[in-house]
């Protein structure tokens, strides 16, 4: 039975934003941030400043495992930090431990949207995408098919960032938690 009266933690708990590159978690993350008057972590900004490089180049250099140790590493530390909005990278979910660590320490709402939204958001902006460097098309289906049954997994509301605006898709975040 819940408590009559809800923590604060509870209430206080990190929101993180999962989804498929191009959805919008890093604009919307702000946004939702910036509204609730919370700190915004965009966890592949953060990676950046760490590893010294894009992760363009760090991929390509010392390979995915290495990234995704580093990625894993990362998230550990900021899951804990209340009053946040986590923008996550679009593969965090592929890591059992990051699923694990995300379903039990944040409230995880997935950002959808349909393929031409997406592919519209990323053009001329795949350069800076690694799994999207040929074919992002054919790479955006083949990372739905893989993911999105980890996002729909893990996830304990879905937004469709291809229908209103970012502010309106804010408000209806903040109205479903009740924020």
């Amino acid at each position: 039975m819940p408590p009559i009266f809800p923590s604060k933690i509870e209430g206080d708990r990190p929101i993180a934003l999962v989804g498929l590159p191009g959805v919008g978690k890093s604009a919307l993350g702000a946004l939702l941030a910036e509204q609730l008057e919370w700190e915004i972590r965009d966890t592949d900004v953060l990676l950046e400043l760490r590893l010294g490089c894009r992760i363009f180049d760090y991929v390509a250099s010392r390979g995915w495992s290495a990234f995704r140790r580093e990625e894993s590493r990362l998230l550990g530390e900021v899951v804990g930090v209340h009053r946040c909005v986590l923008a996550t990278g679009g593969g965090v979910v592929e890591k059992e431990e990051n699923r694990r660590l995300l379903g039990e320490r944040t409230r995880v709402v997935w950002l959808r949207a349909g393929g031409e939204a997406l592919l519209a958001r990323l053009q001329g902006n795949g350069n800076d995408r690694p799994l999207l460097q040929k074919e992002p098309d054919r790479s955006l289906r083949e990372l739905a098919l893989r993911r999105n049954p980890l996002y729909a997994g893990l996830a304990e509301w879905v937004v469709e960032t291809d229908r209103g605006s970012f502010r309106s898709l804010v408000q209806q975040i903040i109205t479903h938690f009740g924020l």
